[in-house]
């Protein structure tokens, strides 16, 4: 089984704020800007006011993210670090859950 912690390290690390599914996302801009002020006060926002760590807490609050764009949790040291190859999903964790 694959777990990946939620904390503010791996939150920093994540590459999901660069990911083309949620580039256009108004939701998910209104989320980051929130979750940066946490995470410079060395605070660990909630999972659900946080658009990243997906393969983590699961699913994205979201909904207005673009599914039909490319995926790349596989260039994200977060699933390297995790080895989340070895886990379902392999990606698209925004959509299909967190990693097990």
């Amino acid at each position: 089984m694959v777990k990946v912690d939620f904390n503010s390290e791996n939150a920093i690390n994540c590459i999901c704020g660069r990911c083309p599914v949620q580039m256009k996302s108004k939701c998910s801009d209104e989320k980051w800007s929130k979750a940066e002020k946490e995470l410079k006060n060395k605070k660990t926002p909630k999972a659900k006011e946080v658009p990243a760590l997906y393969c983590s807490a699961g699913t994205a609050a979201c909904k207005d993210l673009s599914m039909n764009e490319m995926c790349i949790c596989g260039d994200c040291p977060i699933f390297m670090d995790n080895a989340l190859e070895r886990g379902k999903p392999v990606a698209y964790y925004c959509r299909d859950g967190k990693a097990k």
